[in-house]
């Protein structure tokens, strides 16, 4: 709702949507540009585990539930490798975000 209120206004820019289920649930086309951020499933489970104190079942169940991550990558725009160190993955969202906003201007 709030994106369609600024597009009624006219305003621009680049507006960031946290949607892990955009393509499951069908709202994707609601968005110009998808970004989908990869990296290996022992990355995402020991993550999960670690921000949500789930078990290693349960990380891979709520993983297991969701379209594969592979699959979501293909049908991104673009793709952010967050498998590496937090430096790598800063390059790579400051050169996306320099890409979105030469995008904008037009």
């Amino acid at each position: 709702r709030m994106l369609g209120k600024w597009a009624r206004a006219g305003r621009r820019g680049i507006f960031i949507v946290n949607a892990a289920l955009m393509f499951e649930v069908g709202s994707s086309a609601l968005y110009d540009k998808i970004i989908c951020v990869w990296a290996p499933q022992e990355t995402r489970v020991r993550r999960i585990c670690k921000r949500d104190g789930l078990s290693r079942a349960e990380a891979l169940r709520r993983i297991g539930a969701q379209m594969p991550l592979l699959k979501k990558c293909r049908m991104a725009d673009y793709v952010v490798d967050n498998s590496g160190s937090l430096a790598r993955t800063e390059a790579q969202v400051e050169k996306l975000y320099m890409d979105l906003k030469t995008q904008v201007k037009r």
